[in-house]
């Protein structure tokens, strides 16, 4: 792990997944900047003193491999370490990426296949001056994302958990990445007094709580979410969305939501809470 570089500066072949390194950089608390014209770089440096990552290609203006090794071999003086990271992939997995994707490449005309030779002899002086070089040729996204993790963060960065309640009414929310439904407890909604109530509010609380099948579920939703969001760490994910449900919105999923709230709280988690029927009602 190179837990001193706090300057990333990352170039290598188009289509080597520039972006998904960067992102990966941001997620773990880097500034991600992505094509920076060459001559900003060296003051850029002077700007932050928290980690930045920078992406530079071929389609970076002022671009050219004599520039950036220039410019690297002066940021090498710098007292704030710097690390030049290269991305390369085989011919063969560029060509399909460009295929999938039908972006033109920086230096095509017609001949894909030519303009990634030509940006391969363009590029080699670079990649032998590389500090690291990164092969992505048989990486999926996700396996590079944790390759920057394991390599560049001193710290495992903490991960980002979203508890949302819904009606189903209005339908599943589309980023959910977990859904639990709390529609097989017992309905406040049919006890005249707790019907104008919401699942913060205590005596719905102690209704649902009475429920025979709540501490179940409870422990069962605890140990499930922990679960994936260890599996999830691990697979490079920074960003974990649970939503519960139930028919209204408005008092099973919202006490769900707010018990789980309570028992998630961990030093490595950053949680936040929503409630989707609520905020339309005010």
């Amino acid at each position: 792990m190179l837990q001193s570089a706090e300057f990333i500066i990352i170039s290598g072949l188009s289509g080597a997944g520039h972006t998904t390194v960067l992102r990966a950089f941001e997620d773990n608390g880097y500034i991600a900047i992505d094509n920076l014209p060459l001559p900003f770089l060296l003051s850029l440096r002077e700007l932050y003193n928290v980690p930045v990552a920078v992406s530079i290609d071929t389609r970076t203006l002022g671009f050219s491999p004599d520039t950036l090794m220039k410019t690297l071999t002066a940021l090498k003086t710098h007292p704030i370490p710097s690390h030049f990271l290269f991305l390369e992939c085989e011919e063969s997995v560029l060509l399909t990426r460009y295929n999938q994707t039908r972006r033109p490449h920086p230096l095509s005309g017609q001949d894909l296949k030519r303009a990634l030779r030509e940006e391969f002899e363009l590029m080699r002086p670079l990649r032998a001056f590389a500090d690291e070089v990164l092969d992505t040729s048989h990486k999926a996204s996700d396996q590079t994302s944790l390759w920057v993790r394991e390599h560049f963060c001193a710290q495992d960065p903490k991960i980002i958990l979203q508890l949302t309640s819904f009606s189903y009414r209005g339908g599943i929310p589309p980023q959910a990445d977990m859904v639990l439904d709390g529609r097989f407890l017992a309905n406040p909604f049919y006890e005249s007094a707790l019907r104008p109530l919401t699942g913060r509010d205590e005596p719905v609380q102690h209704f649902l709580e009475r429920d025979p099948l709540w501490n179940d579920f409870k422990n069962t939703a605890l140990h499930l979410i922990h679960q994936s969001l260890d599996g999830f760490k691990k697979r490079g994910r920074s960003y974990v969305t649970v939503a519960v449900g139930c028919t209204g919105g408005q008092h099973r999923s919202v006490f769900i939501v707010e018990t789980l709230s309570k028992l998630l709280q961990d030093k490595e988690i950053i949680l936040g809470v929503e409630h989707r029927e609520l905020k339309k009602i005010g």
